[in-house]
């Protein structure tokens, strides 16, 4: 049994958009997003991040027949090695 979802504070929502997220050092990584909470996400890349790395990436929310985008930034909370990707958790900090 996974600890970790049975003590999260916010409920999470799977997501599947691909994200450009762009660190601190200037890099942009593609990442595919996993699940996203009201205070973080959760995605996957080919890369690892560092925990404690600022990004910053934009977000794009659906809205009925619509979408509008919103710049995101937050801090890597968790960046953990899963076969041949990297599971990095964002915070979120805007």
């Amino acid at each position: 049994m996974d600890m970790d979802k049975d003590n999260r504070r916010h409920g999470r929502l799977p997501m599947t958009q691909v994200l450009d997220i762009s660190t601190s050092e200037g890099i942009i990584v593609k990442a595919q997003g996993i699940d996203i909470s009201e205070t973080g996400l959760l995605c996957r890349a080919d890369v690892e991040i560092p925990k404690g790395t600022f990004v910053i990436f934009p977000l794009t929310i659906p809205s009925g027949d619509t979408s509008m985008t919103i710049s995101c930034e937050g801090t890597v909370f968790k960046c953990t090695k899963n076969d041949d990707k990297y599971d990095i958790v964002i915070d979120f900090t805007e």
